[in-house]
């Protein structure tokens, strides 16, 4: 792997990576795949004076051997410099990915993940925090040496920052979009700038404003007593609004309006693993066996298997639904 760039890491060689991964695996059991893969990447954000780095090479250090005398080999730096201050912040980035590719995660948490990140990220350099097992390593290292591992933090922290600052720009406009999670009680002002974004967006979509604040007015004051429930039963952002929904729908309270926005907020992966799931689940439908399976059955299949948790779930709303319960009963289903 030759020295990366701050843009990220570029082997010249792809299969060096996978050896990189491999090694990290046996190394750490605890750690998966995409821990691994983290740590071999983030790793390559730092820049060192000491030329390229060989992951295979600081991975059989006596430092992670277990050597007792490992602070005065030459490995113990080696390995210190180029992976222990990352692995302490692994967890942080592993937690984000694991965030983002939640199922029903939209751009609207991914903005807010990668917001979060970054935050946490700048404090972290301010404080220069690099975990208290390596400091008490470092206290036995001579301060030249000291002053040497707390410069590559820096630019760890730095190179990390903006690396997010770079490829999360297109997050950016999803920002003013985070009162539609409904952790509290919206506000005006950040749902008229929503509204800005979303005419500039969809130019042919009319949204009266006078009506969406009146919409928006309803929409507070239903969720200043539910917010705290919500949070305790732990229950999504499209709940939330299906709930509230629901609820004018039965009193005849208007909703169109905010509704648009809602619309235009939920409808935007936050990344593909939710697409990729989608595509799992035809390939395991539709399979050679039931190659004449036509589309209609499929995307109705799919549409089932995607919305609902389990057949106990997908049960308790048939019961419920006379007028499809007949539907089925009768020979509708098979034109």
């Amino acid at each position: 792997m030759t020295r990366s760039v701050r843009s990220g890491i570029r082997p010249e060689d792809p299969s060096y990576l996978c050896e990189c991964v491999v090694a990290f695996q046996i190394t750490f059991p605890l750690a998966n795949t995409v821990s691994c893969v983290a740590a071999v990447m983030l790793t390559g954000l730092v820049w060192s004076a000491d030329g390229p780095w060989d992951v295979r090479k600081a991975l059989s250090s006596p430092l992670l051997a277990g050597s007792k005398d490992r602070g005065r080999r030459s490995g113990f730096f080696y390995i210190l410099d180029h992976f222990s201050a990352h692995y302490n912040q692994l967890s942080l980035f592993n937690d984000t990915i694991k965030k983002m590719e939640k199922e029903k995660s939209t751009a609207v948490h991914a903005a807010q993940h990668l917001c979060d990140l970054q935050e946490k990220l700048l404090e972290r350099k301010a404080a220069l925090f690099m975990g208290l097992k390596v400091k008490s390593i470092l206290a036995t290292q001579e301060r030249p040496q000291v002053e040497v591992f707390k410069q590559s933090v820096h630019t760890f922290y730095e190179g990390c920052i903006s690396y997010l600052q770079e490829w999360s720009s297109s997050f950016t406009d999803m920002k003013c979009f985070s009162w539609t999670l409904l952790e509290d009680p919206p506000g005006w002002d950040v749902v008229e700038s929503c509204l800005r974004c979303v005419s500039s967006k969809l130019p042919n979509i009319h949204i009266n404003e006078t009506e969406l604040f009146d919409e928006v007015t309803s929409v507070k004051t239903y969720t200043s007593d539910k917010t705290g429930l919500w949070d305790r039963d732990i229950k999504p952002a499209d709940e939330r609004w299906a709930e509230i929904f629901t609820h004018f729908k039965h009193q005849h309270v208007p909703f169109k309006n905010v509704a648009v926005i809602c619309q235009f907020a939920m409808c935007l992966p936050g990344t593909n693993a939710s697409v990729e799931r989608i595509f799992s689940l035809m390939n395991n439908t539709w399979t050679n066996e039931r190659n004449r399976l036509g589309l209609d059955t499929l995307k109705a299949l799919l549409i089932t298997r995607v919305n609902f948790d389990g057949c106990s779930e997908f049960h308790a709303r048939l019961v419920d639904n006379h007028s499809l319960l007949k539907k089925i009963h009768s020979n509708m289903k098979y034109s």
